[in-house]
């Protein structure tokens, strides 16, 4: 939502909380697509929607040779993660990288 919430442009966390806050008061569905989120960012979007909203996570853990792979040969990323410098931000984020819990509020 981040980079479609400012018509294209890469928005902030704020205005993806208050989106996603709305559109599920609105009673719609929202998927957020977050890269790395860890624990403590994750707790800002677990609030929304209270306790009876659903709240699953969809974890891709893919090899960090493929996320590399292909970081490095993407053109027009909106946070221009793509070429040389990619290998570096995917390896720092992969040794950061925390699976979601049943406990932190996930149905």
């Amino acid at each position: 939502m981040q980079d479609t919430i400012n018509n294209g442009k890469a928005g902030t966390k704020i205005q993806c909380l208050t989106s996603a806050g709305s559109s599920l008061k609105d009673g719609k569905s929202v998927f957020i697509d977050r890269c790395n989120l860890d624990r403590e960012q994750c707790a800002d979007f677990l609030k929304l929607g209270g306790p009876q909203v659903e709240k699953h996570a969809v974890v891709l853990d893919l090899p960090a040779k493929l996320c590399i792979s292909r970081s490095v040969k993407r053109s027009g990323h909106e946070g221009n993660l793509q070429g040389g410098k990619a290998a570096t931000v995917v390896n720092r984020m992969l040794q950061k990288k925390e699976f979601p819990k049943l406990g932190e509020g996930f149905t």
